[in-house]
């Protein structure tokens, strides 16, 4: 490292600086800042993406998750060069709720075999999990984080145009495995005392943790990180994610009462909406 000094504009949408190197690595691993986030040295006029600074080039590669084909992360790599830096600028042009579910029937009826499969063989799983006598919740909180990850997993790649094996799936979801087990449980504590609190602050923190997950899967992010990025990021269009979780729970219920042969349908829809929404707001 040297001793050269940085301003840098953070995902929260707010000029860090001066600061050196080593802190903008710690910004990027805690998620404050991004690949996209602009900076430049003090002794400099011109802000550059952080991705395009040689220094940080091993700090600023692209997650996991788009990197299972080496050709074709380059090539995913070159087609997000339009993509604005993570300057909140992003979050502040609004969340559109109607735009997450057009873009997810696109996606999932473009792939439905694959995708409604998979949601629906974990969906699954985990109902027959909640069914086991006495024990049943218990492995739920440990098990059912896992099996959302990979479908969360799937359908990030499947965005990106790649099409993972089980086998890179499951080393994404192995990856991050103790991370997504604490997440779950925090969440939920966190969310459970918020509604001993009140009964707002525990909708507000259920609603500003919908992305902890993917974040984690995404990006590596340790757990506080995630949570923390996620209730920030969420904080500034909180009522359209209430809204986006609010029509996607509608839909499920609706479809449930049908005798559930709608679900088919319309679980890997709201999948599919939700990770659209974790990818303008954070992706």
């Amino acid at each position: 490292m040297d001793d050269a000094q940085y301003y840098l504009i953070g995902t929260d949408g707010r000029q860090y600086g001066p600061i050196s190197q080593d802190e903008v690595s710690t910004l990027l691993t805690d998620g404050r800042a991004s690949r996209y986030s602009r900076a430049r040295r003090t002794t400099e006029r011109e802000w550059t993406a952080l991705r395009e600074r040689p220094e940080f080039e091993e700090a600023t590669r692209p997650p996991f998750i788009v990197a299972f084909d080496p050709a074709a992360a380059a090539h995913a790599e070159e087609s997000q060069s339009h993509v604005p830096d993570s300057t909140g600028q992003g979050a502040a042009s609004g969340l559109d709720p109607v735009a997450c579910f057009k873009r997810a029937w696109q996606l999932v009826s473009h792939d439905f075999p694959v995708l409604a499969g998979w949601t629906l063989l974990v969906a699954s799983f985990i109902i027959l999990i909640s069914a086991i006598p006495y024990v049943g919740f218990g492995i739920g909180l440990l098990l059912n984080n896992l099996l959302m990850s990979g479908v969360y997993v799937l359908y990030l790649a499947r965005m990106r145009g790649f099409r993972p094996s089980l086998s890179d799936v499951a080393t994404v979801v192995r990856t991050s495995a103790i991370a997504i087990v604490l997440a779950g449980l925090a969440q939920l504590a966190m969310t459970i005392a918020g509604l001993f609190l009140l009964i707002l602050p525990g909708i507000y923190l259920a609603v500003g943790y919908a992305f902890v997950i993917p974040l984690i899967i995404d990006r590596g992010m340790p757990v506080w990180s995630a949570m923390e990025l996620s209730r920030t990021t969420v904080h500034k269009q909180w009522f359209q994610t209430f809204g986006l979780l609010v029509a996607a729970g509608m839909l499920l219920f609706i479809s449930a009462q049908l005798y559930g042969f709608m679900l088919v349908l319309t679980l890997p829809i709201c999948t599919a909406a939700l990770m659209f929404a974790y990818d303008e707001l954070c992706g």
